[in-house]
């Protein structure tokens, strides 16, 4: 069915559009995988079978190697890790989105209010470019987004104009939030 939106919503609202469609059908876990997240197969594979195994939780997170700044940077932090398969067979199923990828099931209770684990990094650890940019534009439009689309939100990243480029904002978003400030890594292998 054809669902016909004449006014803007919001990116959770789009989230849960599709969410009622897919529950015409009975399945065990939704698994969220945006456009800007890149896995190999085997972890996926392997992730699912982790799963099968760990399967008590309401829902799990996973690591992903979140690449920021100009390409030709190679860095990365791996402190993002949201959650991304939800467990259908509990609480009565999933309800609908709550807020990004956190839902509310039948009973009313939701995703942060209820068991998740975060599969570990040996098992699935996918590439997340979403922080990648070729110019300042780009870069400084995202983190606009980021502000506007998360009401109340302080973006982990900001602008350095003196350095010219994309770093963590470790003032104004770390260290306000009292969220350790992440290691960054660099990638030779990443061309």
């Amino acid at each position: 069915k054809f669902i016909e939106i004449t006014e803007p919503i919001l990116d959770y609202q789009a989230r849960d559009l599709g969410l009622q469609w897919l529950k015409q059908w009975d399945f065990d876990y939704l698994w969220q995988w945006d456009c800007d997240e890149l896995g190999e197969y085997n972890q996926i594979i392997n992730a699912i079978n982790w799963i099968k195994r760990n399967n008590l939780y309401s829902f799990y997170r996973i690591n992903y190697k979140n690449y920021f700044g100009r390409l030709e940077d190679k860095t990365y932090v791996t402190d993002f890790s949201p959650v991304r398969i939800i467990n259908n067979r509990h609480f009565g199923g999933i309800d609908k989105m709550r807020f990004d990828n956190d839902v509310f099931f039948q009973n009313g209770n939701s995703t942060p209010n209820c068991a998740g684990i975060t599969i570990p990094r040996s098992i699935i650890s996918p590439i997340h470019p979403s922080w990648v940019f070729k110019n300042k534009d780009e870069a400084v439009n995202k983190i606009k987004y980021q502000q506007l689309a998360l009401p109340g939100s302080v973006c982990s990243y900001v602008w350095d104009e003196k350095e010219d480029r994309l770093k963590l904002n470790v003032d104004g978003y770390y260290n306000k939030l009292g969220i350790p400030v992440p290691e960054v890594y660099k990638d030779e292998k990443i061309e």
